[in-house]
Order: structure tokens, then C-alpha cells, then sequence
């Protein structure tokens, strides 16, 4: 039996073709968009992990007045705890944006290279890549800060400046205001010795626990510090991802809402045949047809429908990310962080193509059951429809009395004006 049945499978899609080409389409389109969002806000937050952990992010700093003492550097050293000097100084570009030059790093925070090299010579620098952009710097070109002339002779980017802001507090960043340099220890010294800054040297210290060592016992260890902030604490470390997840969530919610909605307006479609062949039914359970068989053949369409719609969808979707195509706005525009490279993850794929088959069976099961759930005699006599023509009709009568009855009664009254 379910073989003849599955036969009205392509009589029941022709018969329907453009409603269920029509529904196919917004399906496609809702799995590209949702691919395409929680795909780049992934290609974000594992590739900016990754990042991090490749460029050894800091797992806090400190600021002191001067630099620490020597004995000091060591003691902290020999416990296992990692330390960097982020000293930096800053000066005025010659369009009055703020440039903080940083020497190289070479344990922590180091410097990703998205174009160039490192500087190596006391005249070479490296520009922070959004600043570059917004001043339209290129490797090989001049720049002048505190007098001094220096060759970009790279581009990149650091961990701890994943948002370019000058303060923490800073609301945003703004790369046509200020921007971040990095030069050789040659060069750095060399800076130092120039008295035309925008403000004396700041001493900040980058730090890696390791384990061996807690911030609070960092600090014990470390009284003339202050202004200690933990990665976590940090705006400018992390923000990419802080910001793409919200994106991400989003869209695993909205897919589930917007394919269930889809999937109902399907069931409208399926019961509507339902109705329109209730004798046939009824008919096929006098003869021995189960109800689940039937339900199984209602199920079919429907859920052949959302699944090769989903895999379409999820496929444009992931080739939208391959080509670096998203729909949310580059965060390459804003954030300080190199290009990252597009995943596939595994749990999306069975989300684009699992999900809309799952939401399809779980709806129409829902709403298709309780039509098929009657008995052989009551589909056979189409109660239903009527039921519906008794209430039409008794409705219909109830509403011609009144008009009679309203007819009467004005008749009456003119008469009586009349003979008045």
C-alpha cells in the first residue's frame, strides 16, 4: 500500500508546484542567510582564539611610574611568570592624529605581519593596519613622527589591540585619530631621546601566569605597581569575537523560528488536501489502511521539500563564506585583527541540513495528525464540511428572519404614519 501511495508524491507536488516552489525558494534563502551569519561570526571568534594563542596574548598588565628594577624583572621570572615591556611614547603625525609607538615584542603580545616585514633597522616601522588604511600607508612609504623620518616597511596588527583605542574607556575606536607603531629596539632607543612627545614614556607591563602565580599574588609581589587589568577586563582584547557572538546566537534562534513558520504554512497546504480528499481516505481506512502509513505519506513531500531546500541553502551559504561574503558588514572595517581564513564547522552543516527536516516532520506531525485522527465513517460522510454548511446555512437563516422581522416592523410603522 505505501508503494501506490508514494506514487501520489509527484501528482500531489505537480498539482501544488508553484506553492512549493515558491516556499522552496524562501527556504533557500533563509539557510543562506543564516549560514552566512553564524558561519562568519564563527570564522571571527575561533579564528581570532586561534590568534590569540598563536601571538600569546598577555593574560593581564600593570603600569609603574618607572621602570622596575632589574632584581625585581628576575624574581618575578624565576617563579615561572612571563614578563614584556609594552613602553611606549607618542607623538603627532603631521595630521594631527596620535601615533603610539611600541618597540618589537618578543614573548608577549607579539606583532602579526598581515604585509611586509618586522623593522629591523633604527629607521624601519611597522604601522598598525586599520591606522595604515585610514591614512592611506603603504609599505615603502615615509612617515614622520617627533621629527624623525621612518620607512614602513610593514603592516600588521597585536592581540592587545584588537579595538585601537586610546583609553579603556574609550567608547570606540577611531583609526583617523589614533593608531599604534612598532620599531626596533634601535629605533626605540633612539625615539627616547627626542623631547618633542605628546606626553612622557608610560611603563606598562604585559604578564603570562603560567600557572605558577596568581594576579592577586602578582600583585604581593609587586607593591609599586598599580593599574593592574586582567585580559578579561580588557575592551581591546577579545572585543571581535565579544561582538560577533551576539550575531551567532541570534541566528541559531532565527533559524528554528523562521523554518518553523515555513514549515507550518506547508502543513496548510497538506491539510487543505487532506480535506479536499476526506471520502478517499476515509475510504482507504474502511479497507485496512493504517493510520500511520498515511501520515508517513503526508510527512513525505513536506520534509523532501525543507531538506533539499536546506541543503541548497546551506550549500550558497558556505560558498558565501569561501568567498569572504557576508551579510553583516566586514569586521575587518573596524577591528585590528588579521585576515582570517574560512571554516566549515560540522555542527552548522547538520544545523543547515538538519534542522529544516527535524522542524518539518515536528510541525506538520502536529498540525496533519489530528486531521487524520477520525474514524473511516466520519471522513467517508465528510462531516466536517458538513457541520460547516449546517452552521452557514443556520446562520444565514437567522440573519434572513431578522431582516424580515425588521421589514415588518418598518411596514407597520409608515402605515400608521399614514393613516395618522
Amino acid at each position: 500500500m505505501q508503494r501506490i501511495l508514494s506514487k501520489r508524491i509527484l501528482r500531489d507536488l505537480k498539482s501544488n508546484l508553484l506553492n512549493y516552489l515558491s516556499l522552496s525558494l524562501l527556504i533557500v534563502l533563509c539557510m543562506f542567510l543564516i549560514i552566512n551569519l553564524i558561519g562568519s561570526a564563527d570564522i571571527i571568534i575561533d579564528g581570532t582564539a586561534n590568534y590569540s594563542a598563536k601571538n600569546r596574548v598577555e593574560d593581564g598588565q600593570f603600569q609603574t611610574m618607572f621602570e622596575l628594577p632589574s632584581e625585581d624583572v628576575s624574581r618575578i621570572k624565576a617563579k615561572g611568570v612571563k614578563l614584556e615591556e609594552l613602553f611606549y611614547l607618542e607623538y603627532e603625525a603631521v595630521d594631527k592624529s596620535v601615533v603610539r609607538v611600541y618597540k618589537n615584542r618578543e614573548r608577549i603580545d607579539l606583532i602579526e605581519i598581515t604585509q611586509g616585514r618586522l623593522a629591523k633597522g633604527e629607521n624601519e616601522i611597522v604601522i598598525e593596519c586599520r591606522y595604515a588604511e585610514s591614512h592611506k600607508i603603504d609599505v615603502g612609504k615615509k612617515i614622520e613622527l617627533g621629527g624623525e623620518s621612518f620607512t614602513v616597511v610593514g603592516l600588521g596588527c597585536s592581540p592587545d589591540y584588537e579595538v585601537v583605542t586610546k583609553s579603556f574607556v574609550d567608547s570606540a575606536a577611531d583609526s583617523n585619530l589614533f593608531g599604534t607603531a612598532f620599531v626596533s629596539e634601535e629605533g626605540y632607543k633612539n625615539l627616547q631621546q627626542i623631547d618633542n612627545t605628546v606626553k612622557s614614556e608610560s611603563y606598562i607591563y604585559a604578564y603570562c601566569l603560567n600557572g605558577f602565580m596568581t594576579k592577586k599574588e602578582l600583585k604581593s609581589e609587586l607593591p609599586t605597581a598599580f593599574a593592574f587589568m586582567s585580559k578579561e577586563d580588557n575592551p581591546r582584547i577579545g572585543a571581535a569575537a565579544d561582538d560577533t557572538i551576539i550575531d551567532k546566537l541570534g541566528g541559531l534562534v532565527a533559524g528554528v523560528i523562521v523554518i518553523a513558520l515555513f514549515a507550518y504554512v506547508i502543513s496548510v497546504f497538506v491539510v487543505y488536501g487532506i480535506e479536499k480528499e476526506s471520502v478517499n481516505i476515509g475510504a482507504l481506512y474502511a479497507l485496512g489502511v493504517k493510520n500511520r502509513e498515511l501520515l508517513l505519506h503526508y510527512l513525505t513531500l513536506p520534509t523532501l521539500v525543507c531538506f533539499f531546500s536546506g541543503c541548497i541553502g546551506s550549500l550558497i551559504g558556505f560558498l558565501s563564506l569561501r568567498s569572504g561574503n557576508t551579510i553583516v558588514g566586514n569586521p575587518y572595517e573596524y577591528f585590528s585583527i588579521p585576515q582570517m581564513q574560512a571554516i566549515y564547522p560540522v555542527y552548522l552543516m547538520v544545523y543547515g541540513i538538519v534542522l529544516p527536516v527535524v522542524v518539518s516532520i515536528v510541525v506538520n506531525l502536529l498540525v496533519i495528525k489530528s486531521k487524520l485522527n477520525r474514524s473511516a465513517l466520519s471522513l467517508l460522510r465528510n462531516e466536517g464540511k458538513v457541520k460547516n454548511l449546517k452552521a452557514r446555512s443556520f446562520q444565514f437563516s437567522r440573519v434572513q428572519n431578522r431582516k424580515q422581522i425588521a421589514t415588518k416592523k418598518n411596514s407597520k410603522k409608515r402605515n400608521f404614519v399614514t393613516t395618522f
